[in-house]
């Protein structure tokens, strides 16, 4: 399964918002305006988007679903293709 993570990354004295996007091999971070100190779905996206643009020419970003978990990783959005999935089977043995 091909999966991009995102995470909103908080301003620091430096740097303003950010969005980093990894795929595991490559990351890329995004700049958001100054005032941004929340992030959108479709931040995350764009920022998939600069990824795949620089790193994996060949995918179609327009056909990756997306999906978020609670607690600790509130603010980290998991991208994949639909076409990654588990195909059920019939265990002969039970």
């Amino acid at each position: 399964m091909i999966a991009v993570i995102t995470k909103y990354l908080d301003p620091t004295k430096t740097l303003g918002p950010r969005i980093k996007a990894d795929s595991g091999y490559y990351s890329v971070t995004i700049h958001l305006p100054s005032d941004c100190y929340t992030s959108s779905i479709k931040q995350h996206y764009d920022a998939v988007k600069v990824l795949a643009e620089r790193h994996y020419p060949t995918w179609d970003v327009s056909t990756m679903v997306y999906g978020t978990t609670m607690g600790k990783r509130y603010n980290e959005i998991f991208f994949c293709f639909p076409s990654s999935k588990i195909e059920d089977t019939q265990d002969d043995d039970r």
